[in-house]
Formats: C-alpha cells, sequence, structure tokens
C-alpha cells in the first residue's frame, strides 16, 4: 500500500470531520422533534413539578440544548468508527485505547445520569413543608448534563493510570505513597464539581477515588 503524505492525510481527516460533523447535525435534527418528550421524560424520572422558565426563549434553547448534547452522544460511535478508519492498522493499542475509553465514558455516564443525579436530585428537593422548590428548566437540564459529562471524564482514570504506568512516566509504587496527597486533591474537586453539601462532596469522591484504585489495580 502506497504511503499517504502529509496534506493527504490532512484531507482524508478534513473529510472524516465533514462527514462526523453532518452526521451530529442529523442526529441532532432527529432528536429535537422528540426534545419534548424527552424532557418530560427526564422531569418525570427525576420526579420534578413546578419547573418554570425564566424568559420566552429559555425553553426552546433548552430544546436545542438537549438535542445537540444527545447528539454528540450518539455520534460517538460513528466518530470510533472514522477514528478507526483514519488511524494506521499498526496501531492497534490506540484503537484498543479509543475502544476502551468510548466504554468508560458510557459507564461513567451512566452511572452519572441515572443514580448520582437522581440521587443528589431527590435530596435537594428535602425542605420544609412551608418552601416550594420551583426550579429552573434550565438550571436542571444543565446540572443532569454537567454530573452525566463530569462523571464521564472521571471514569477515563481507569485508564489513565495504567497509559502512565505503562509508559513510565509516573511510578506505581509513588501513586501507592502519594495516596493520601492524591485523595486530598480528588476531594477539591469533588467539592468543585458538586454544590456546597458534605453528602453530595461525599458521594462524589466515593466513585472519583474508586475510579483512582482501579487504574492502580489494572497498572
Amino acid at each position: 500500500m502506497k504511503e499517504m503524505t502529509l496534506a493527504q492525510h490532512f484531507t482524508e481527516m478534513k473529510n472524516y470531520l465533514k462527514s462526523i460533523g453532518l452526521f451530529l447535525i442529523f442526529t441532532s435534527i432527529i432528536i429535537f422533534f422528540f426534545s419534548e418528550y424527552l424532557i418530560l421524560q427526564l422531569l418525570s424520572y427525576y420526579g420534578l413539578e413546578n419547573i418554570i422558565v425564566t424568559s420566552p426563549t429559555a425553553y426552546i434553547l433548552m430544546k436545542l440544548y438537549l438535542s445537540v448534547i444527545l447528539g454528540l452522544i450518539i455520534t460517538i460511535p460513528y466518530f470510533m468508527y472514522k477514528l478507526n478508519k483514519f488511524l494506521a492498522l499498526k496501531q492497534k493499542n490506540l484503537k484498543k485505547v479509543v475502544l476502551y475509553s468510548a466504554i468508560l465514558a458510557f459507564l461513567g455516564a451512566i452511572f452519572g445520569f441515572t443514580i448520582f443525579s437522581k440521587y443528589t436530585i431527590e435530596y435537594f428537593l428535602i425542605v420544609p413543608e412551608m418552601i416550594m422548590p420551583m426550579w429552573t428548566l434550565d438550571s436542571v437540564i444543565k446540572y443532569v448534563l454537567f454530573i452525566t459529562v463530569s462523571f464521564a471524564i472521571i471514569a477515563q482514570l481507569i485508564l489513565i493510570i495504567p497509559l502512565l504506568v505503562k509508559n513510565n512516566i509516573i511510578k506505581k509504587s509513588t501513586l501507592k505513597n502519594s495516596r493520601g496527597a492524591i485523595f486530598v486533591g480528588l476531594l477539591i474537586l469533588a467539592s468543585i464539581l458538586t454544590p456546597p453539601d458534605p453528602w453530595t462532596q461525599i458521594a462524589m469522591i466515593i466513585p472519583m477515588y474508586a475510579c483512582f484504585e482501579t487504574g492502580i489495580l489494572l497498572s
């Protein structure tokens, strides 16, 4: 097989990016027609009522926002397919890393959406009877999607740590001896990602540290 020039590689990459962009646009448009149903199901799943919008365009903007984010998620397998075609066949290890990364991101997103977000929202709804929670639609959707994406990223620790150890960037013994400092760092990160509530921060730090220890175990 003839070796491709750098210009040919860039042209091929540009064509792949175009096809991925078109796939994302097409998927987002399709999802938009079902966005109202999806929003209602999301609110029902979390047991939310009295949700308000604060501007004439807030609802339509949230439908667009939800459509694009879900479109991105659905586009991931297509992106991986195009990426695998673009990568050289000899780069099998890199292709495995991409696949494992996608699986971890998916599992992290599922955990963030179905467990963590639901738990925290139910916890935030516990208020005195004289107080009625009236959240805005955009705050709810942005919070859920932020938590979902955060856990998709956090799950990458399971893959990143073995890669760092395998490539001699950091020693496994160094990670083990630095558990205390790393735990404090993760605790600070959890406090940034979550509201200023100790129970929510504890609920965040547990899976974060579990991903860290799993990464050490697999390295």
